[in-house]
C-alpha cells in the first residue's frame, strides 16, 4: 500500500515539470521573437528613413523670363506654352493648362523648384498689345509682375544604374478618392497599426488556405 502511494505522487510532480519546462520555452521564444522584432523594426526603419530608391535625373530646357513690354505677340506666346507643354483649353482647372481671349492669355503655371527658389504654381493673365507683351498680373492677388518666369520643359528623364525611373509624387498629389479607395480594398486599418497587422495576415492566410483546399478538391 505504501508503495502504490508513493507511486500515484510522482505523476503530478511529472506533469508539473512538462507545465514548468513548457512555460520556459515559451518565455524564451517570446523573449527571442521580441528582440528579433526589433532588429527587424530597426533594420526597416533604417532602409525607410533613408535613401529607398534613386530618383532619375530630370533633363530641362531652358527657362523663359517675361517682362511688361516684351516684343512678342499673343500668338508667339501661344506657340511658346506649347512647347513648354502647357495645353490650350477652354476653361482652367489645374497647373499647366491656358486659355486664350482676344488680346490676353490667362494661364496657371506649374510649380518648379527652380535654381535660386522653389515656386508654386500661379494663376497669371498675360496682355498683349501691337505685337507686345504689355502687362503681366497675378490674378490671385491682382498685382502686376514685373518678372514673370515660366518653367522649363522637361526633355528627358536620365535613367538611374538599376534602370528604373521613379518620380517622387507627395500625399497631396493623389486625389482623396484613390487613396480612399486602396485603403478600402488594400487595408482598412491601416492608420491603426504601425505597419504590420496581425488581423490582415492571418485573414490572407486563411484566404490561401481555404483557396488551396478548394483548388485541391474533397481528400478521399
Amino acid at each position: 500500500m505504501p508503495r502504490k502511494g508513493k507511486g500515484k505522487g510522482r505523476k503530478p510532480r511529472g506533469k508539473r515539470g512538462w507545465l514548468w519546462l513548457l512555460l520556459k520555452l515559451f518565455i524564451v521564444f517570446v523573449v527571442l521573437f521580441a528582440i528579433y522584432g526589433v532588429y527587424l523594426d530597426q533594420k526597416i526603419r533604417s532602409r525607410i528613413d533613408g535613401k529607398v530608391w534613386q530618383l532619375p535625373a530630370a533633363v530641362y530646357g531652358r527657362m523663359v523670363n517675361l517682362e511688361p513690354d516684351m516684343p512678342v505677340s499673343k500668338n508667339e506666346m501661344v506657340k511658346l506654352l506649347e512647347a513648354t507643354q502647357y495645353r490650350l483649353v477652354t476653361k482652367m482647372t489645374r497647373p499647366g493648362e491656358f486659355t486664350v481671349q482676344a488680346n490676353s492669355i490667362e494661364m496657371i503655371r506649374r510649380p518648379f523648384d527652380f535654381p535660386d527658389s522653389k515656386e508654386g504654381q500661379v494663376r497669371a493673365r498675360l496682355t498683349f498689345s501691337d505685337g507686345r507683351l504689355e502687362t503681366i498680373v497675378n490674378l490671385d492677388n491682382n498685382r502686376q509682375f514685373g518678372f514673370f518666369r515660366l518653367d522649363p520643359r522637361l526633355i528627358t528623364m536620365l535613367s538611374s544604374p538599376n534602370g528604373e525611373q521613379r518620380l517622387f509624387v507627395p500625399r497631396s498629389g493623389f486625389p482623396d478618392l484613390l487613396v480612399d479607395t486602396l485603403l478600402a480594398t488594400e487595408d482598412r486599418h491601416f492608420y491603426e497599426h504601425d505597419g504590420i497587422s496581425l488581423y490582415s495576415i492571418g485573414r490572407a492566410v486563411l484566404a490561401n488556405l481555404t483557396a488551396d483546399a478548394r483548388c485541391r478538391g474533397p481528400v478521399r
